[in-house]
């Protein structure tokens, strides 16, 4: 993978995680709802002193027939060539409301090994969903992950294994393949075990999914602009019978230094 195509695929593929989690709703009588799974990372830095600003606009399509928009940004920071830190907002607005601030996130990750068979990477994040609030939970969350990556010739394939502060296991993979380093093509798939979240919960108290699938985009425009988009939907909600929200997101990147 050239290294200005990898740039953008660490710095914009960050931001996919605020669409997921700004397309989340609660159900109307519902007293939780569950955080969404989390987004899939892979081993991918920054160059040391590389300085990136994205933005996006996503719109996800309901359960309830509705929709809902979301705008995000985030700045990437390389602290060296193998530590990246990552900040980001996001705000999203629905039909029944105006536009909040739904998701902040501070974001780390180091890469362990950089071998020529496999690639490993710790990261963290510790990520502040208001909407929480609503639901008797905090609205902080805390998340420590563990990640590898293969990459043989054009193709890669990664996975991660979590922890959340919320007592919750999760994991996921991708697969990603490049396109003579002007684009990238990747599919992921993300699970988030519920613990004992909804213990003493009915069923109808509780809504959210359990997985997403979403598959992304990413084209590099000149040696400091990269385009990125994404779709995808959500899989097996916790109460069974409730359609998919479906999501996709268009944004660049710009760096900066």
């Amino acid at each position: 993978m050239t290294y200005r195509i990898r740039l953008f695929l660490c710095s914009i593929g960050f931001v996919l995680a605020f669409c997921v989690n700004a397309a989340a709703q609660i159900a109307p009588g519902s007293v939780s709802s569950a955080p969404w799974p989390v987004y899939v990372h892979d081993t991918e830095t920054l160059e040391e002193d590389n300085i990136i600003v994205s933005a996006i606009g996503g719109i996800g399509f309901l359960p309830d027939d509705t929709t809902s928009n979301s705008i995000y940004s985030e700045l990437d920071l390389g602290i060296s060539s193998r530590f990246l830190i990552a900040f980001a907002m996001s705000a999203a607005k629905d039909e029944a409301s105006g536009w909040n601030f739904d998701d902040t996130v501070l974001h780390a990750k180091y890469k362990l090994l950089d071998g020529e068979k496999v690639d490993f990477a710790i990261a963290g994040s510790l990520e502040r969903l208001p909407f929480m609030k609503e639901t008797g939970h905090s609205a902080y969350d805390g998340q420590v992950i563990a990640i590898a990556q293969k990459s043989i010739g054009s193709y890669g394939i990664y996975g991660q294994i979590g922890y959340s502060s919320r007592n919750q296991v999760f994991e996921g993979f991708g697969a990603k393949y490049d396109f003579s380093g002007k684009a990238i093509v990747t599919g992921n798939f993300s699970y988030r075990h519920q613990g004992d979240f909804f213990e003493g919960l009915l069923p109808e108290q509780i809504s959210g999914v359990k997985a997403i699938m979403y598959t992304t985009v990413y084209a590099s425009v000149g040696s400091r602009v990269g385009l990125t988009a994404a779709f995808g939907r959500t899989l097996l909600p916790i109460n069974e019978g409730v359609p998919a929200t479906l999501f996709c997101t268009f944004g660049f990147g710009v760096r900066l230094r």
